[in-house]
């Protein structure tokens, strides 16, 4: 029963969150919380939580001792509906309901909303980083929302990683744009994978159409308060092997999904909120199942060192997600020496464009999803490496 709602052995916090949170100002839950800092907003009233659903079962008879003569009589019971599988788990902190669950009906709604309109049933519950499990099977995506800074410790970082890499997803939501939060996630994206740097999704990325195609999208005038004049979603993302393994939104979703008719916050219109929410469903959903193919991926090696002659091919590092597929050049030359009768082993070495070995390498390979910008100083090396004969294969991955 509790998979329904996570909140219900909270019942008296919850009742108290709603009286108290109506008049919030910029209330401190711990020092350095960001509630005195420029962009902060805090939460404001939210509604009680619905019970738990429950089936009636009507007809069901009941022959009271000591039996026949005595009619049979019928009642109706309530009886608990079959329990659907988890999908989300919101991410719970030691500070209370107020910085986890300052909308404490958002993916209850979200997941009623998916039901009736895509004709899915899941589940939500709420735990503590410390419990969940990291089988991404258990709890396929993770998710937190707030308004206040946070932090994880490094055992947490590690667990999250491995959780992320297993084919999990986490999605981090600005509660009511409250810009600590944000700058919050953000670094602890760049703790959690430092090797991959946090980039702003385009129009063209598959969560945007994993269901619904979307755009472009209605904003609150609070938004456009906040500066931020294009129309396009505002969301950012860590990709590995082609997944984005965690997803955060700079304005909110929740407050369209526990519906607030405030139009000076800092969020979705509540139609877009919940379209993206459920383009989140899908496309986390899909790419967990994929992910499942790659989570070993080979590495390329040359077991054989007696071969006439090695040359590289040398991937390209530039300033964005210039590695997409962790292995896949690996891969591929290690089928190419396999294959081919040419006395020559392939290796493989990732270069900057300011590295003069690239004038060692007959072929450099350059792939990506998103838009990037070479310097002055790297286009002209690149020039000149191919004037020289040099050879440049360039891969949209991804089709995008």
């Amino acid at each position: 029963m509790k998979r329904y709602f996570c909140l219900l052995g909270s019942a008296s916090l919850v009742f108290g969150l709603w009286l108290s949170v109506a008049p919030l100002q910029a209330q401190m839950i711990f020092a350095g919380d960001g509630s005195d800092e420029p962009g902060f907003v805090a939460p404001i009233k939210a509604n009680a939580p619905p019970p738990p659903p429950a089936n009636i079962a009507s007809a069901e008879t009941l022959i009271p001792y000591p039996g026949p003569p005595v009619t049979p009589q019928s009642r109706s019971e309530k009886k608990n509906p079959p329990t659907p599988p988890v999908m989300f788990v919101k991410l719970k902190s030691q500070y209370g309901m107020l910085d986890w669950a300052s909308r404490p009906n958002d993916l209850n709604n979200l997941l009623k909303d998916m039901k009736g309109k895509i004709n899915v049933n899941f589940a939500n519950e709420c735990k503590s980083l410390a419990d969940i499990n990291t089988d991404p099977d258990k709890n396929p995506i993770i998710y937190r929302s707030g308004h206040f800074h946070f932090s994880f410790t490094p055992a947490e970082r590690k667990r999250l990683r491995e959780y992320l890499l297993a084919g999990g997803t986490i999605i981090f939501n600005t509660g009511m744009g409250s810009k600590p939060f944000f700058d919050s996630a953000k670094a602890e994206l760049a703790e959690i994978f430092p090797e991959v740097k946090l980039q702003r999704l385009t129009s063209d990325h598959p969560l945007f159409h994993s269901y619904y195609d979307i755009g472009q999208v209605n904003y609150r005038k609070g938004v456009r308060a906040a500066g931020y004049t294009a129309n396009e979603p505002l969301f950012y993302g860590v990709t590995i092997d082609c997944r984005t393994v965690a997803i955060l939104s700079r304005w909110c979703m929740a407050i369209g999904w526990d519906a607030l008719d405030d139009d000076t916050l800092q969020g979705y219109s509540t139609e877009d909120a919940r379209k993206l929410g459920i383009n989140i469903l899908s496309y986390a959903t899909s790419q967990r199942a994929w992910a499942k193919t790659v989570a070993h991926a080979m590495n390329f090696t040359d077991p054989d060192q007696v071969k006439a002659g090695k040359v590289f091919v040398a991937q390209v590092i530039y300033d964005g997600e210039w590695k997409t597929r962790h292995a896949g050049i690996s891969v591929l030359l290690q089928q190419f020496n396999r294959r081919t009768d040419i006395p020559v082993k392939f290796g493989r070495q990732e270069l900057k464009l300011s590295d003069a070995k690239i004038f060692d390498a007959p072929i450099l390979y350059i792939t990506g999803h998103e838009t990037f910008q070479f310097s002055n100083a790297e286009a002209q090396n690149l020039r000149e490496y191919l004037n020289k004969g040099g050879f440049l294969m360039a891969e949209a991955c991804c089709g995008r």
